[in-house]
């Protein structure tokens, strides 16, 4: 499924990469998951939400996603302000952005 999931973001075309994951997911799936989406391609911003945020901060920081959240509206911002995929509260993790783990 993870490859056929890649494909369909090769082939489509979206705004937003949304990804839910539970506290019982592998944080390494995740991020394997991710790395895929990623690899070889400029994709959309990508997203983490879910338990595992709340479960393992510590690793959500290393998943490779532009942005951990559970608010909505702050996912969004990434379709409204694609500039700050490489600004102070993706990537980098260091904003002081009520919605991102720490």
């Amino acid at each position: 499924p993870d490859r056929e999931l890649a494909e369909l973001v090769r082939t489509g075309r979206f705004d937003l990469i949304a990804i839910s994951a539970a506290s019982s997911t592998d944080p390494k799936k995740v991020e394997r998951l991710i790395n895929l989406i990623r690899k070889g391609q400029s994709v959309p911003p990508i997203v983490v939400g879910g338990s595992l945020l709340s479960y393992a901060p510590s690793e959500v920081k290393k998943l490779g996603a532009d942005l951990a959240t559970n608010d909505a509206a702050a996912a969004l911002e990434l379709i409204n302000h694609p500039s700050d995929a490489d600004n102070t509260y993706t990537r980098q993790w260091s904003a002081p952005r009520p919605s991102l783990t720490e």
